[in-house]
């Protein structure tokens, strides 16, 4: 898939909160492997105390679509949200914040809202010079 169908498609999605801008910054030189797995924990800390059957539903677990970016002492995460509508988005992102903070000291979680929903889609999906979707694309 290139990266132009997979932004359409995302943009096409209506459940996607694409709308908030969501960095999970470490702070360290991490590597990818490791920022994936405490995304992981992320995202199962938070769908366990939203709902604890979440395994068996999936229709109401938050989902991340996580886009891993290297720079110089910051490994970090762009991430699109999947939020159900029977939870606040407002209470996620809280949940969201202080767990990440829980898995390191340095680990913070920026969100803030958009002005375009189109550009940060892009903005999320940057930082690749092929057309390629890139391997550091992860859904969680």
């Amino acid at each position: 898939m290139f990266k132009q169908d997979l932004i359409k498609e995302i943009l096409k999605d209506k459940r996607l909160d694409k709308d908030l801008v969501v960095v999970a910054n470490t702070y360290q030189n991490i590597s990818n492997e490791e920022l994936i797995k405490k995304l992981n924990l992320l995202n199962s800390f938070v769908n366990k105390k939203l709902f604890r059957y979440f395994q068996k539903y999936p229709d109401k677990r938050v989902m991340f679509i996580c886009n891993i970016e290297r720079v110089r002492n910051n490994t970090h995460s762009h991430i699109i949200l999947r939020i159900p509508k029977k939870y606040d988005r407002n209470y996620v992102l809280k949940l969201m914040s202080d767990y990440f903070r829980k898995l390191g000291d340095r680990f913070i979680l920026f969100n803030e809202k958009a002005n375009s929903e189109i550009a940060n889609v892009i903005y999320s999906l940057k930082g690749h010079h092929s057309n390629y979707v890139p391997e550091k694309l992860v859904v969680i």
